[in-house]
C-alpha cells in the first residue's frame, strides 16, 4: 500500500476538534484529536483513512443512511488493519484467537466483537 504522503493525504493533529478524527475530502486532509493516546490516535487515523480509501464524500444534504454506511465501512477498514497487525505478531497462524483480548489491546469497543471475529475467521482460513 502507498504511504499517506504518496496518496497526497496531509495529517494534522489538533486539540480544537471534538471528534477523534475528521476526514476533509476536498483538501485530502485528516485531522486527528491531539488529546488522544497513541492507540486511540492510530485507530482514529485508520478510520479516517478508511473514508479516503472508500471515496466517502458527504455533504449536509446527504441522506443519514449514507452516513451510517460510510461509518460502517470506515470502521471495518480500521478494524481489519488492526486484525492484520495483531496476526503479524505470530510466527504461525494461531489455532484460536481471544477476540476480547484483541479488543482490549487495541482499545476497541465491545460492539465490534462480531466484526473482529469475522475478520479473524477470514484471515485465519484464507
Amino acid at each position: 500500500m502507498k504511504s499517506l504522503e504518496e496518496l497526497g493525504i496531509q495529517i494534522i493533529y489538533s486539540d480544537r476538534i471534538k471528534e477523534d478524527g475528521v476526514y476533509i475530502p476536498k483538501v485530502n486532509l485528516i485531522v486527528i484529536n491531539s488529546n488522544l493516546e497513541d492507540v486511540d490516535a492510530k485507530n482514529a487515523l485508520l478510520h479516517e483513512l478508511g473514508h479516503y480509501l472508500n471515496k466517502h464524500f458527504e455533504t449536509r444534504l446527504s441522506a443519514p443512511a449514507l452516513h451510517i454506511k460510510n461509518e460502517a465501512e470506515a470502521d471495518r477498514y480500521w478494524i481489519e488493519c488492526r486484525v492484520k497487525e495483531f496476526l503479524s505478531y505470530y510466527d504461525y497462524p494461531p489455532e484460536e484467537i481471544d477476540v476480547n483480548r484483541f479488543l482490549t489491546v487495541y482499545k476497541i469497543k465491545p460492539r465490534y466483537y462480531d466484526m473482529a471475529e469475522e475478520l479473524f475467521r477470514y484471515y485465519l482460513t484464507t
